[in-house]
């Protein structure tokens, strides 16, 4: 067997059997730049590291008392405010990622939905992507647009537990009825636009919000042209007896022809940069766009109750609708037939599919807080269900072949060449469905300046059949001190639990699912602040799970064994943060993560002790915000996003180098008439670096991603400032 079977998109188990679930058992300390209020963190203007646990509506952190927090322990935040998530020139989640070292890419390719590692570890689509912190599938692809603030939690401890893997996940919150009309325009250089229009009211008995956006994807990559469109409403209810409800509908379609990523020539070489990084190997005359269309709707009621009570209850379903079409470049008619040949030629499919994936999100929590042996006390339950539903029809992924029996080929140095439309008959898949059901328990009790969390979590998965499911009793523990409040110590113990993967195509039992995989992590770390100007955050953590790899010989078409769990993979990293405003004018952030990722016990010592695929030892952010002294109305910013080189292959045999990005920006705000302007010149790549930002496995490939070329953008904001 020569030729190469695409998997489904983002693999159906990966969707239905990683379901994930929010423990309420994380906190936080106050944090370390001050007390923050709902509206301003969900307007930030800057990135934060472990950021206060104070209730965000819609974050991942469950309702709380007002007395006793559960547990002043802190966890792995990242947030990005409205600000840095609307500047000009960052469209997608890819763009804003690219600053957070601890992040990476893993097959976010352009036009397609985006999935990223954190921490080295591969997020699920199915678990680790929330909205307002109830699970969607990660196929919805939720727009920045509609996005007041995003999180990136790290860690299985972050991550409160359950089946959201160890990496962490991405939670995005919407925004409230909080600016009376807003309208904002963006142009870039490449012919792209945006326009968003923005209108809400907020009063004493609640709020609403409306958010209209219409987008012109012009990625400067031939035939990958598309357009976006985006409808959001929320609406907020305020009863006079504390009951409090949250309502969030969303809409969106999108259109876009996906660029493929490309393999290493002969499996030894990556393709020369200069000549294909803004080549879409997917530009056939009979390519047809990757069209998703998705819906989201969402209720979340909140509550007081006796004694301090405070108690939560939500819902959401989401669903996106998928047309899902690829001219698919893999491996070579020559050995190896895994990788492209090595003068570029490679084998192209026409892979196309129609999808539906959903996913429900039940939840209910509630937190009493109570005294007892003289100490204060807080008790947390909750109970939740997650459905995961996949339909998929009209399936094909299929080659021509010639007389010779070689398959439908081109070069990745002639991508202009029209080569036939492969075509075969769709089949309809059997439907997959997965539920996951879990109950909490966590009890936090403080003396003097320590505090101790206790939580346990019992999973019951239920998943289609032939495939596994799993029940499990995962605990977690977390201590902190905080002496006082420039100052924060913690550690903690976390258990959490992820289903094996999928063999690959390319392995002799390709298709089979792997048994489940348990987690655990270790995480100690503390944040301060010296003075007002200066705060600071540093954590270092060891995650580790059942190792899963391809036996590098066999049977297999392409020469491979089998896809096999044995050993231990071992994350072990450093992450530092700092924020310091030398002058009231000027801020300076900066952020740094190690990872040590390594696998034992193969059996294979080529492999033992080797840096793992796609993840960089080391990544840098720094970032500097000054406001003219003399024109206080002009602010510039200017960004260093630095990562080393990875290796592009299992074994570590091949690498590509490490980069460094420089991205620019202008801001200009005036006030016409009372109504605020603002005038934003954003410059990404400034000095045109040409870089691999992706490297991974995907899809049974090891695929390689160019990073996007210098690029320039403007847009016109007239209404409230972010």
């Amino acid at each position: 067997m020569k030729h190469f079977r695409k998997p489904a998109a983002r693999r159906p188990r990966q969707g239905l059997l990683a379901l994930a679930c929010l423990s309420a058992l994380s906190a936080q300390a106050p944090s370390a730049m001050g007390a923050t209020s709902q509206a301003d963190a969900a307007a930030a203007s800057t990135q934060r590291v472990l950021v206060q646990a104070d209730r965000l509506p819609g974050s991942l952190l469950t309702p709380r008392a007002n007395g006793l927090e559960p547990g002043n322990s802190t966890v792995s935040l990242l947030e990005y405010g409205a600000q840095q998530l609307h500047e000009p020139g960052k469209a997608s989640l890819a763009a804003v990622l690219a600053t957070a070292p601890s992040v990476g890419e893993n097959f976010a390719a352009v036009g397609y939905y985006e999935n990223f590692t954190v921490r080295g570890f591969t997020l699920d689509m199915g678990s680790a992507f929330r909205v307002n912190g109830m699970a969607v599938p990660g196929e919805w692809q939720f727009p920045l647009e509609g996005t007041a603030a995003l999180q990136v939690l790290a860690g299985a401890a972050g991550s409160r537990g359950g089946l959201v893997g160890a990496g962490g996940s991405l939670n995005q919150i919407t925004p409230r009825g909080q600016q009376p009309l807003r309208a904002r325009i963006e142009a870039d250089a490449r012919g792209g636009a945006l326009l968003v229009a923005e209108a809400g009211q907020a009063g004493s008995a609640g709020a609403w919000r409306a958010t209209a956006s219409q987008a012109r994807l012009r990625p400067g990559i031939a035939g990958a042209d598309g357009q976006r469109s985006f409808v959001g409403l929320a609406f907020d209810v305020t009863h006079h007896e504390g009951l409090r409800l949250y309502v969030d509908v969303a809409l969106q379609r999108r259109a876009q022809p996906v660029v493929p990523g490309f393999q290493l020539l002969g499996g030894t070489t990556p393709p020369d940069l200069q000549r294909v990084h803004e080549v879409n190997l997917n530009a056939q005359p009979w390519s047809r766009p990757f069209t998703n269309q998705s819906r989201l709707s969402m209720l979340r009621v909140e509550g007081d109750g006796p004694g301090g009570m405070k108690w939560e209850a939500a819902l959401s379903s989401a669903q996106a609708r998928i047309d899902d079409n690829l001219a698919t470049p893999f491996g070579c008619n020559e050995p190896p037939f895994e990788f492209f040949c090595a003068n570029g030629d490679y084998v192209l499919y026409d892979y196309r599919a129609l999808e539906r994936r959903a996913s429900t999100h039940a939840r209910v929590s509630a937190v009493q807080p109570f005294r007892a042996a003289s100490l204060e006390h807080e008790l947390q339950v909750g109970v939740e269900r997650i459905e995961r539903r996949l339909r998929q029809g009209g399936y094909f992924n299929v080659t021509s072949y010639d007389a010779a029996g070689l398959a439908l080929s081109g070069n990745v140095y002639r991508p202009g060449e029209a080569l036939p439309q492969p075509l075969a008959p769709g089949v309809d898949r059997p439907p997959l469905d997965s539920a996951q059901q879990a109950v909490w328990l966590g009890h936090a009790v403080s003396v003097g300046p320590w505090t101790s969390v206790l939580g346990l979590r019992w999973t019951d998965i239920a998943a289609p059949a032939g495939l596994p499911g799993e029940r499990r009793l995962l605990p977690r523990w977390a201590l902190s001190w905080q002496p006082g409040p420039a100052f924060t110590a913690f550690a903690s113990l976390a258990q959490g639990l992820e289903f094996g993967a999928e063999a690959p195509a390319t392995a002799v039992n390709a298709g089979e699912v792997l048994a489940p995989r348990v987690t655990k992590q270790v995480e100690v770390g503390g944040k301060g602040r010296v003075g007002t100007a200066f705060s600071y955050s540093l954590t270092a953590f060891r995650a580790q799970r059942p190792w899963e790899f391809i036996e590098p010989l066999g049977s297999s078409w392409a020469g491979k064994g089998a896809w096999v769990q044995r050993g231990q993979q071992r994350h072990t990293g450093l992450e530092a943060g700092f924020q310091w405003a030398p002058g009231p004018a000027t801020q300076l952030d900066g952020r740094y993560t190690f990872i040590d990722a390594t696998g034992r016990g193969s059996g294979l010592a080529a492999r033992d002790g080797q840096q793992l695929q796609n993840i960089p030892r080391s990544a840098l952010h720094l970032r500097l915000d000054q406001r003219l002294q003399s024109l206080p109305s002009l602010r510039y910013s200017a960004a260093l996003t630095a990562r080393s080189s990875k290796a592009a292959t299992a074994d570590g045999a091949v690498r590509v180098g490490g980069h460094a990005v420089i991205d620019l920006g202008l801001t200009w705000q005036v006030s016409s008439s009372g109504t605020p302007v603002s005038l934003d010149i954003g410059v990404r790549n400034a000095a045109d670096r040409r870089y691999w930002r992706d490297a991974g496995q995907a899809y049974s490939a090891d695929l390689l991603f160019p990073g996007a070329a210098r690029s320039w953008a403007v847009s016109l904001q007239v209404g409230g400032f972010e």
